[in-house]
């Protein structure tokens, strides 16, 4: 049998509120609702066919036979059919809804009806066209020409049979003439309508291949469809807001929005009500609504509106979109735009922006404002001696015990390295201290385990009051930051407010940095060398290479006041490569004068001495200059070595793999431990000056330095004392045994040219001295 039905197609994804709705397709009335209408249709034609025998058998036109027959095949039929729907028979049929057949024997019935009663067959015979008139929605043209060709010929049979055998016109011609009339205008109507209703179907058709592509566009898009009444109510909503955002859209049917969302944080509806009301459309409108499990989902609303021919207002239609994955990626950037990925603590940024909010608050609000900042004391240490990811984990723990001595409203943020700030809000007034903050940081003092290895560091920190010493954010950290370096002058583990004459020293330790860097490159640094003297033949038996800062403006810059400077700015690296350079070649120079071979000794900075190429440095200097590693002295200090006791054992053992001596100096001011001494492959002992100054007047002095020269002697090394500037201190140094001497008593600090000039004096000299010193003494 040919195709008599227009097949199911796909709905419209969009969502209605009607407990009929599929879960997987919500556009639309489910298809089996649709097929259960068309069946519903059909049954009650049927019954209604048999109501109209009925009543014309009460009113005598019908034998009861013919109508009680007829009804009987016809609500039998209906009862079969009902069956067949019932146990889904029906679903392999090519026509689901069971109409045709259910049309076909209705048909069949009014035949066999028609034939048994005039009455029927005059009433009847407008059935034929009914049903034309309901097939023509229903059927292809083919299909309905193929029904009317079956009416036809029926009819042709009943009346055939009906008129068989009687006198010849007879009624004849009024069927005929009924039955012409039916041949002529069933084909015509089949033809036109069929036409008219195929182009009807094909436009249908194309409506829902178009309706099935937004659909399919729209399931391989983020987006969902939506649609709003007059009221702004919501009336549809596609499938995807489910599948994509997991909102059920039977929660929004009948609803506003405002009613099912909220907007997004610091925003409000204002906007949005605005264009509503206005009747324009929006495009991104951004909300929140909590999705069918509870999570908080971002969605984002565009809208146009919807008029009717005369311009009524119908409602919205539009899209939705779920960017909750997009909102959350602009949190963790903005997150990380202002936080520090470490500690996870706001940086410098969102810590100027907090303060400003603060001092605001400040203002209103009649309060003082402290401003702390907080730099670990010796923290590359750590970094150095246990690495990177022991002083991560230690700054997190810093970062943690600060945070618990805090309150909720006080900021602390880190601005990289070592250093925090924090902002303290001293309300209520007098609720800050300086015994607060000495608590925080003996919180901080107490031990570490970070890789395995108990930890102890201090703190240093300065306080910036507002709004006493400054009016601006900025000013106020820098501020802080001056006082913090006051604390760590001040011996570390302390806090410091800011003082005005402080700016004084912090704007002069800025312009020696600057000067500092000027004067590597103007070669404004020169060397001095002390004479180190042998107690035992009263010669020069080495010196001591002392930098000095040769400025432009007259006099010589110490040490002591750009040291600890170029320490912290990292210029000690190249300045002491410098120093290795020059004392290598001086002593070269020397010795190509005809002067004596003497030892140079030259100091190692910290920073030196935590240099991976330090020995390849050494011994770089040495073979461009062509000293003997032998005649090279590098000094060391107790605490240099102690930082890290592997790593110094290792360096010093690869020094004197070089041939070059290993000197401790200022020995008795640090550790001053005899097992580490042990183990440290050292050739010479340097006793502090601050022990030889008093040891004729000071047993106790007397009696540390007798005693570190018999422990010096005893482990083999040699004893060299510094600061010696009174004929009784060297005295006393010679009656105890001491080596070596070095002081003014010896020679001050002095150029090349007028070493070279003592030089050749001193082996004639110096016995005399020390022989006059014994007689006054």
């Amino acid at each position: 049998m040919p195709k008599t039905q227009e097949p199911d197609r796909p709905a419209l994804p969009v969502a209605r509120g009607t407990a009929d709705a599929a879960p997987a397709d919500a556009s639309h009335l489910h298809r089996t609702v649709l097929r259960r209408m068309r069946f519903v249709m059909a049954a009650i034609c049927s019954v209604a066919l048999c109501a109209l025998m009925a009543a014309l058998y009460l009113l005598g036109l019908m034998p009861g036979a013919v109508a009680a027959s007829g009804a009987a095949l016809i609500l039998g039929s209906v009862l079969a059919f009902a069956l067949v729907f019932r146990w889904r028979l029906n679903l392999r049929a090519t026509d689901p809804s069971l109409t045709v057949p259910m049309t076909m024997v209705a048909v069949l019935c009014v035949l066999y009806v028609m034939a048994g009663s005039d009455i029927a067959r005059d009433t009847f015979v407008s059935f034929f066209g009914l049903v034309l008139l309901f097939g023509v929605f229903r059927y292809t043209t083919r299909t309905l020409l193929q029904h009317a060709g079956l009416m036809l010929l029926g009819y042709g049979v009943v009346i055939f049979l009906h008129w068989h055998g009687r006198p010849a016109g007879d009624g004849l011609l009024v069927d005929a003439a009924r039955w012409l009339t039916l041949a002529t205008v069933l084909p015509l109507f089949t033809i036109v309508g069929g036409q008219i209703m195929a182009g009807r179907r094909a436009a249908m058709q194309r409506l829902r291949d178009s309706e099935e592509r937004f659909r399919r566009l729209t399931a391989l898009s983020s987006d969902w469809y939506w649609e709003q009444d007059s009221m702004l109510r919501f009336t549809t909503l596609s499938p995807g807001l489910e599948a994509k955002a997991g909102i059920g859209p039977a929660r929004l049917i009948g609803r506003t929005l405002p009613q099912v969302a909220q907007a997004p944080p610091r925003t409000s509806w204002e906007a949005y009500a605005e264009a509503s009301a206005a009747h324009l459309p929006f495009v991104n409108l951004e909300c929140q609504s909590n999705d069918d499990s509870g999570t908080l989902r971002w969605l984002s609303l565009s809208g146009e509106p919807l008029f009717d021919p005369d311009g009524m207002f119908l409602g919205y239609y539009g899209t939705g979109r779920d960017i909750t994955e997009h909102k959350q990626a602009e949190e963790r950037i903005h997150f990380q735009a202002h936080h520090d990925a470490l500690t996870g603590l706001p940086n410098r940024l969102l810590l100027l922006d907090r303060l400003e909010h603060a001092i605001a608050q400040a203002d209103r609000d009649g309060h003082a404002l402290w401003v702390v900042f907080v730099d670990l004391d010796r923290f590359k240490r750590i970094n150095d001696s246990l690495g990177h990811k022991s002083g991560d984990l230690l700054l997190q723990g810093v970062a943690q015990r600060m945070q618990s001595h805090l309150r909720p409203s006080d900021t602390i943020a880190r601005l990289g390295g070592d250093e925090f700030v924090l902002v303290l809000s001293d309300w209520p007034a007098g609720s800050l201290s300086l015994g607060l903050m000495q608590q925080m940081l003996d919180a901080v003092r107490a031990p570490f385990a970070a890789g395995g290895n108990a930890i102890t560091i201090s703190c240093s920190a300065g306080i910036a009051v507002y709004p006493g010493d400054a009016g601006t954010a900025e000013l106020l950290v820098e501020r802080a930051d001056v006082a913090m370096y006051r604390a760590k002058e001040a011996g570390r583990n302390n806090a410091h407010f800011y003082k005005a004459e402080m700016n004084a020293l912090a704007m002069r330790r800025l312009r020696l940095e600057s000067e500092l860097r000027s004067a590597l490159e103007a070669r404004e640094f020169v060397l001095h060398y002390q004479p180190q003297m042998d107690l035992a033949t009263g010669r020069i038996v080495g010196v001591e290479a002392l930098l000095r800062w040769q400025q432009a403006r007259p006099g010589l810059t110490q040490p002591v006041d750009f040291i600890g400077i170029a320490e912290e700015t990292g210029l000690i690296v190249p300045l002491g490569d410098w120093v290795l350079e020059t004392a290598c070649a001086q002593a070269v120079a020397w010795q190509r004068s005809g002067s004596s071979r003497l030892r140079m000794a030259v100091n190692l900075s910290a920073r030196q001495f935590a240099q991976k190429g330090l020995v390849a440095t050494i011994s770089a200097a040495l073979q461009r200059s062509g000293l003997e590693p032998s005649l090279l002295e590098i000094e060391i200090t107790e605490s240099l070595m102690m930082a890290d006791v592997e790593q110094a054992v290792t360096t010093l053992a690869a020094l004197k793999g070089l041939g070059v001596h290993v000197s401790v100096d200022d020995f008795g001011t640090g550790y001053s431990s005899l097992a580490y001494l042990k183990r440290f492959p050292v050739d010479v002992l340097k006793i502090d000056r601050s022990f030889i100054r008093d040891i004729v007047s000071d047993a106790s002095d007397a009696a540390i330095v007798a005693a570190i020269i018999s422990l010096a002697h005893s482990l083999g090394l040699t004893v060299v004392a510094e600061g010696v500037e009174r004929p009784e201190q060297l005295i006393y140094l010679a009656s105890c045994g001491c080596d070596t001497v070095q002081g003014y008593m010896v020679s001050p600090p002095m150029q090349a040219d007028a070493l070279d000039q003592l030089l050749r004096t001193v082996p004639a000299a110096l016995p005399a001295r020390i022989g006059a010193g014994q007689r006054r003494a």
